[in-house]
């Protein structure tokens, strides 16, 4: 699939123990690992937001891997950059500390859930915990914290940032 608008939540595990791998957004494409792989479900796609695709059945996609040199590339790169986004997370998560790791993933969210209206992150705490890997319990308290060092504001489900330049230094903090 490609999207063609909206944010959809890429995911593995049950909902019970769901870990957020990705983000992903118009122009983004999903289900290419495991098609390339030639295996079914390695990940489950979650809408966050109204979302229109475009489906793009394997044999034409196969087809095209096999004629067509340059897209052959461009997914060999798409599937690098994938590999190595996440190596960079399994290595966040082992040794940044949560306030470094939610400071960062604050400010990558805000670019991924921007839009002409606004650019509040609308993540469920847990979800957002999910995105981490933290608890949902320490990325409340830590959105408190925020709130109330005046880096975010909050609304119901949705997040907003207020100073870009102290979550940068948070999250640059720890690198």
């Amino acid at each position: 699939y490609i999207i063609i608008s909206g944010k959809v939540k890429i995911c593995m595990g049950s909902n019970k123990k769901e870990q957020i791998l990705h983000i992903a957004v118009e122009n983004d494409y999903l289900g290419y690992e495991c098609l390339m792989k030639y295996s079914k479900y390695c990940t489950s796609s979650v809408t966050l937001t109204d979302t229109q695709t475009a489906f793009i059945p394997k044999d034409i996609f196969t087809y095209l891997m096999q004629t067509k040199p340059e897209l052959a590339n461009a997914f060999a790169e798409l599937l690098s950059a994938s590999l190595m986004r996440k190596d960079r997370k399994l290595a966040d998560i082992s040794y940044e500390p949560v306030r470094g790791r939610l400071a960062g993933a604050l400010l990558e969210l805000e670019l991924k859930f921007k839009d002409k209206e606004n650019s509040d992150i609308l993540l469920t705490r847990a979800e957002l915990a999910s995105y981490i890997g933290s608890v949902r319990e320490t990325t409340t308290r830590l959105l408190s914290e925020f709130r109330e060092d005046k880096i975010i504001e909050t609304d119901g489900g949705s997040i907003k940032v207020i100073n870009r330049n102290k979550l940068i230094a948070l999250s640059n903090l720890y690198n």
